[in-house]
């Protein structure tokens, strides 16, 4: 609601200038997001992080399993009755010991996990802000240097679902040049293509 308030006084302030000093363009954040080529990068720079996250939990979870294979043997031969009494103590015994390090084990992997986590999240989301301010950053300088009194986002919908710009002539849309100036920074591809 806060939104639409803001929007229909920034609306209104611009029906008070002069028809001739308003210039109004529109952008499809959400495909220049999927069209910046610095996007792919970074997904496969995360999908790395969470492979990496991934195979350190395997060590892990490895560990655990050799702890529970190695704690039902102990229990299975604690209560066979075919080992004299010391050597069933003796396995009792050794169940405790393994049963405290398989649980200390486990502390370490529910750490982990929450490290890692945490650590993935901050990095998703320094990844998604980095993209963002380059893509706001394009849209400033041109929206300067074109003399445009606002640029809106095209892709965005209100709290009820609706568009957010319900209807808007094809030729204020400046996505495709912004993604043309995003995409002018990408580095050439190395090494040719098999045919």
């Amino acid at each position: 609601m806060k939104i639409h308030a803001v929007l229909l006084c920034l609306v209104l302030s611009l029906f008070t200038a002069s028809a001739a000093e308003i210039k109004v363009g529109a952008v499809d954040i959400k495909k220049i997001f999927e069209s910046y080529y610095k996007k792919e990068q970074a997904e496969k720079e995360f999908k790395n992080s969470v492979a990496s996250y991934t195979n350190e939990r395997k060590v892990y979870i490895d560990g655990l399993k050799k702890i529970t294979e190695e704690l039902n043997k102990l229990q299975n031969d604690a209560q066979n009755q075919a080992i004299d009494k010391k050597t069933q103590d003796e396995k009792k015994k050794a169940f405790g010991t393994k049963f405290s390090e398989y649980q200390m084990k486990q502390k370490e992997l529910d750490e982990f996990d929450r490290t890692r986590k945490v650590q993935l999240a901050d990095s998703e989301k320094r990844i998604l802000t980095s993209l963002l301010e380059d893509i706001k950053k394009v849209i400033a300088e041109k929206g300067k240097a074109e003399g445009y009194t606002m640029i809106v986002d095209r892709s965005g919908v209100t709290a009820i679902g609706a568009p957010a710009v319900p209807f808007m002539q094809d030729n204020l849309d400046i996505t495709d040049a912004i993604i043309k100036t995003l995409n002018a920074s990408k580095p050439a591809e190395t090494g040719a293509k098999p045919k």
